[in-house]
């Protein structure tokens, strides 16, 4: 999922993925768990979430990685939803994993 920030009046797109998160981990050395605490780590996240992000937009990244401290700087809240969004994602999934699927089957009888 793409989400989108907006950094001096233009728009950005950025994804939290699998990708992201482990290239913080290799760069930082911290463990996943750490990541999200440490405000440092903030930085590399940002830069590889916008790599990501452009790459499946299929956009060029204009961006330099030493701007990612004005970019968290400016689009802090923006990058914290898209953050809590791909948390999210994978909660809603362990969920219909450990349901066996079940509430995706009850959705889809709903609306029949």
């Amino acid at each position: 999922m793409i989400e989108y920030i907006t950094y001096q009046g233009k728009k950005y797109p950025i994804r939290v993925s699998y990708y992201v998160i482990m290239m913080a981990q290799k760069e930082s050395g911290l463990k996943l768990e750490q990541i999200d605490t440490n405000l440092e780590s903030q930085q590399t996240i940002i830069w590889y979430a916008l790599i990501a992000g452009h790459k499946m937009a299929k956009k060029e990244l204009t961006l330099t990685r030493e701007e990612c401290v004005w970019i968290l700087d400016e689009c802090y809240i923006e990058f914290q939803k898209a953050i809590f969004q791909f948390g999210q994602s994978l909660v809603d999934m362990q969920e219909e994993c450990l349901n066996g699927g079940k509430e995706g089957k009850d959705k889809k009888k709903l609306s029949q």
